[in-house]
């Protein structure tokens, strides 16, 4: 078997203004999201067997496309997807690593199909893959401080009572534009708390919307979610990894370092479990966090480093006793990738589910995983076990260009 051809498609979906939701910010910025973009890459074989994966789709659309086509197209036409891990090492450049991560992602597909397995199957080596995994509810973004920020409770009440065990949420809309503090935004959290129990799991993603000047605010949010009980915090200050791994820029644009220090220094100043990592396509960065014992779980994405880069990473952090939760905000198919992903690794502790309301998550796909009740049960179908909704990417998902979010 060969693999003859790679097909890119760029599939969009636009929020009804209803379902739009908040970027959130710490500064009087106000980004609300009004579409979203994804990158579907389709790998073909001369046996007809074909596979699915998906690129990072932020930022520049056309530079990762680029890339697929002139770089990693080439390397791949004429081979076996069975060399994939050969196929797909990684060099300097971020648009060519990411659409070899969502060429990965594809190949491996193709040896679910030919194999007649299901993914989580082949990569569980030791007889310990977990097929049915409790999910959480990632949202909290639809809420606004200028608003009604008790929407956030009433949101963490209906996860609970669909079933959920846990829900991550986001810091809301801009604090300088509601005039929000540490201690206001405590007293929400307080609230939800109480709303949904002491045993309801509770994550806060901060998104890196503040700054390395900021660090005593964050000191102050960190010890009083740690108070609340809330399970981790993640990615709480800005990194600047493109200018120099593990480097802090600054609101004016300067850049610090030693992000690592903070992050570690933040850790151990308040007791709060700290997560990172959903940003990074280079392991050695990720290793330098755990050496520098700057986070406690790493929510790598499968996206950004695809299977084999994800596993090593995984089966690295589990022989330091760190969790991997993957993170997971795109479409169905970055779902299944990372299901099958968590299913197989031994540090595995819950899955991330995208709550807004996207399209992209159902509707692209003919038969989509989701979680009944809080847990997704993995289907015993070949591969990724998803297939496209061919008409649907014809017709209800064509690409929308410019910036997914709005600022208002």
């Amino acid at each position: 078997m060969h693999i003859t051809d790679l097909e890119t498609f760029v599939c969009s979906y636009r929020f009804p203004e209803p379902d739009r939701w908040y970027a959130g910010g710490k500064d009087d910025k106000e980004p609300v999201a009004g579409h979203f973009n994804a990158i579907i890459v389709r790998l073909h074989t001369n046996e007809g067997i074909t596979g699915l994966g998906e690129v990072m789709p932020w930022t520049d659309l056309d530079a990762r496309i680029d890339a697929l086509q002139n770089i990693v197209r080439p390397r791949l036409i004429g081979r076996s997807p069975f060399d994939v891990d050969l196929l797909t090492t990684f060099g300097p450049d971020l648009h060519t690593n990411l659409g070899l991560a969502g060429a990965n992602i594809a190949c491996w597909d193709i040896v679910g199909k030919a194999t007649q397995t299901p993914l989580y199957r082949l990569f569980d080596r030791d007889a310990l893959a977990e097929p049915r995994l409790r999910c959480y509810a990632s949202g909290g973004v639809g809420w606004a401080w200028f608003d009604r920020p008790d929407d956030l409770v009433d949101e963490a009440i209906a996860h609970r009572e669909a079933g959920f065990t846990a829900m991550k949420l986001r810091i809301g809309t801009s604090w300088a534009r509601a005039d929000v503090t540490v201690p206001r935004f405590l007293e929400l959290l307080a609230r939800v708390r109480t709303a949904v129990g002491p045993d309801f799991e509770l994550m806060l993603d901060a998104n890196m919307r503040f700054g390395p000047e900021e660090f005593d605010d964050v000191l102050e949010l960190s010890r009083g979610l740690h108070a609340l009980n809330f399970q981790w915090f993640e990615d709480p200050i800005h990194r600047a990894e493109e200018e120099g791994y593990g480097f802090y820029k600054g609101r004016d644009g300067s850049v610090e370092p030693d992000s690592v220090g903070m992050y570690r220094n933040l850790r151990e100043q308040s007791g709060m479990t700290i997560s990172g990592g959903e940003t990074t396509f280079d392991p050695t960065f990720l290793r330098r966090m755990i050496d520098g014992d700057a986070v406690d779980i790493v929510n790598l994405d499968v996206t950004w480093l695809g299977f084999d880069q994800s596993r090593r990473v995984a089966t690295w952090l589990a022989a330091h006793n760190r969790r991997c939760i993957p993170h997971s905000w795109t479409t169905g198919i970055s779902f299944a990738a990372a299901a099958h992903f968590v299913a197989a690794i031994p540090n595995r502790y819950t899955l991330e589910f995208q709550t807004i309301k996207s399209r992209l998550m159902d509707d692209l796909l003919l038969e989509p995983l989701a979680p009944v009740d809080g847990h997704l049960e993995i289907p015993e179908r070949p591969g990724l076990g998803v297939e496209l909704n061919e008409d649907a990417v014809a017709n209800q998902f064509q690409r929308i260009d410019g910036d997914i979010l709005l600022g208002l």
